[in-house]
């Protein structure tokens, strides 16, 4: 009866300690500013990861932990789709707790120092995976905790995200061994020490980073247009020739002859536009109309772009059974200048809104693609021009990177379209499907991560959401309300610094795989090599 108590007193305690190590990583994440409580979000659940003897036990503690994370804070998803939204959250926090079950198998075989090392290691991999897959979910980043205060993590331009993962998971691991019962005291001692090392260093390093650091080449004069076209309704019944001319509205009085860029949101210019008929497409005359009375103009803009083929030439390609040939749709952002018109397709396209994950193998998943009032379906990609030369006279003062909604939370991918020339960020986005959530102040927080890590300057345009300024510091400098028409002029500097991150990549999650597959395969050798031993010692003869 004693035994039957104490179990289920356990059992309410381990539930208790995942729902608080849930409540925990809900509150510290963005937009609120208790960023700080990341450090000890995940001391209930590693208490439950040390103590629980069933794995399924802990895969269901660890569940629980996460899905609260996850439905509080991306439960904006379901303002798009119940069913998708719903379905998202409850397969992120499945694969979340596939770090917590395989380390605790591996700690099982072995011991509890490589138990540790899988864990730290396969959480890192499972971040680097998400970043990844064709279903790439790198929202819950752990190391984006930090988004509200960039001046804490100014050395993810060393790291990126994952740095910051490390770091978290490091110190959580040091607070558990320093309330854990050990066997020698003096271990106490080592693990306030390394507590106190790890959460110092960093921070006055940053610190010292951020009041010391700049970076300033040529000053790029931004005009930034925030139409607000709700995307469910205005975007589909307004004529597209309308939408244009409110941009035109909005921006007019801020037009001036030493603007360097107009920059409109994603999907600006709607309808869809062939690309074979660029440079004729009438959606476009109201803006080049513009270069009659400034030349010098350049605009960057967001648009729907049409590719024909005679027949099916790639797995995205649609084949209406009205037309005689198939095509691409593609999610764009063009630079349109007096003379020419360069062409950039978004290539980090969202999983369930712009492609259905690995449909060449389940085709018919292209049916449940979600529409959230852009351009919906499998969208094709290509490899289009990546750099935007943003000239003034005949001198290029800046190569502009731009990055389509999603795509700015990808750094490694920003760092790798730059190629080492681009020196300054363009985000065009379209955060209204989130409604007045905190979806769209998460997406515009996380681009603060960007700036730093790569240490570029951001000019963001958002149809609806939040637009604005970032320097390379992740300061906000210029930003507008959420829903409401808006247009600014802001001044952006170049940035030629090549950061380690950007050389590297995520060099972090990379070696979290080697990790984890070393440590793996010595606890799959070691189980086999057992049980091989324990059939050799069933067949011996019995003295």
């Amino acid at each position: 009866m004693r035994i039957g108590r104490k179990k289920i007193k356990d059992s309410v305690v381990r539930l208790a300690l995942a729902i608080a190590s849930g409540i925990l990583l809900a509150v510290s994440w963005p937009p609120n500013s208790f960023y700080f409580l990341i450090f000890g979000a995940f001391i209930p659940l590693l208490w439950i990861w040390l103590k629980e003897r069933s794995i399924l036990r802990l895969w269901g503690y660890s569940y629980i932990t996460f899905l609260i994370w996850n439905v509080s804070s991306t439960w904006w998803i379901i303002n798009a789709t119940l069913p998708g939204g719903i379905f998202a959250m409850l397969a992120n926090s499945f694969l979340m707790t596939i770090p917590f079950v395989l380390s605790k198998w591996i700690r099982k075989r072995l011991n509890l120092r490589l138990g540790w090392i899988a864990l730290i290691g396969g959480w890192l991999a499972f971040e680097h995976f998400h970043f990844h897959w064709e279903a790439a979910w790198p929202w819950l980043t752990v190391g984006h905790a930090f988004a509200v205060m960039p001046s804490v993590v100014q050395w993810y331009e060393f790291t990126g995200p994952l740095g910051g993962t490390l770091w978290v998971l490091l110190l959580n691991a040091f607070f558990v061994g320093l309330i854990y019962p050990l066997r020698k005291r003096v271990m106490r001692g080592v693990y306030a020490l390394l507590i106190i090392l790890f959460l110092s260093f960093p921070v006055m390093l940053s610190f010292w980073t951020y009041n010391h650091y700049t970076c300033e080449g040529n000053q790029v004069k931004s005009l930034v247009v925030q139409p607000n076209i709700d995307p469910y309704g205005e975007k589909f019944y307004i004529p597209s020739d309308s939408q244009i001319l409110w941009f035109l509205e909005l921006a007019r009085p801020h037009l001036s002859n030493d603007i360097d860029v107009m920059v409109l949101p994603e999907t600006a210019i709607p309808g869809g536009i062939w690309l074979h008929e660029l440079d004729s497409a009438k959606y476009l005359h109201p803006l080049r109309n513009l270069f009659d009375s400034f030349p010098d103009l350049q605009i960057i803009a967001g648009a729907s772009i049409l590719e024909m083929y005679p027949n099916k030439a790639t797995p995205t390609a649609r084949c209406p059974t009205h037309l005689p040939f198939c095509y691409d749709a593609y999610n764009s952002a063009l630079l349109i200048t007096k003379d020419t018109i360069l062409v950039y397709h978004k290539n980090i396209l969202v999983a369930g809104v712009e492609i259905m994950p690995y449909a060449e193998y389940l085709p018919f998943l292209n049916k449940l693609v979600i529409d959230l009032g852009g351009i919906s379906g499998s969208l094709g990609t290509s490899e289009s021009n990546p750099l935007f030369p943003i000239t003034r006279q005949v001198d290029t003062i800046a190569l502009g990177v731009p990055a389509i909604c999603y795509e700015s939370i990808f750094p490694e991918y920003i760092s790798s379209v730059m190629a080492e020339k681009g020196n300054l960020l363009f985000v065009i986005t379209n955060d209204g499907w989130w409604g007045e959530t905190d979806g769209y102040k998460q997406h515009f927080l996380y681009a603060r991560l960007t700036a730093v890590t790569l240490r570029k300057w951001i000019v963001r345009s958002a149809n609806t959401g939040i637009s604005g300024i970032i320097n390379s510091r992740g300061d906000v400098l210029m930003e507008t309300k959420f829903w409401v028409p808006d247009a600014f002029v802001g001044i952006a500097s170049t940035c030629d610094e090549i950061t380690f991150f950007a050389q590297h990549g995520h060099y972090i999650g990379r070696f979290a795989w080697v990790v984890l597959v070393v440590v793996l395969s010595v606890a799959i050798i070691t189980m086999l090599t057992n049980k091989f031993r324990l059939n050799v010692k069933k067949l011996r003869p019995s003295a």
